[in-house]
């Protein structure tokens, strides 16, 4: 059986469709929201965005691989 929940320690494993909408600067104050996209042989797929005053800057979907306990 596949352990549903997330491990303490996990590694990036891929980003996918990465896509800047905007720059980013200093003192700029970045927002991030991340969703489960979903889970396959225990390998956690995430939908990703980032945005600054409500405006989109960049929009991805990453991976990432269970590492163990730290």
């Amino acid at each position: 059986m596949i352990d549903l929940e997330p491990k303490p320690l996990f590694f990036l494993a891929g980003i996918n469709s990465a896509r800047f909408r905007r720059t980013v600067l200093p003192g700029d104050q970045l927002t991030i929201e991340v969703s489960v996209e979903k889970v396959r042989r225990g390998i956690w797929f995430y939908d990703c965005n980032a945005s600054v005053a409500g405006k989109l800057a960049v929009e991805a979907s990453i991976t990432c691989a269970p590492g163990g306990e730290r």
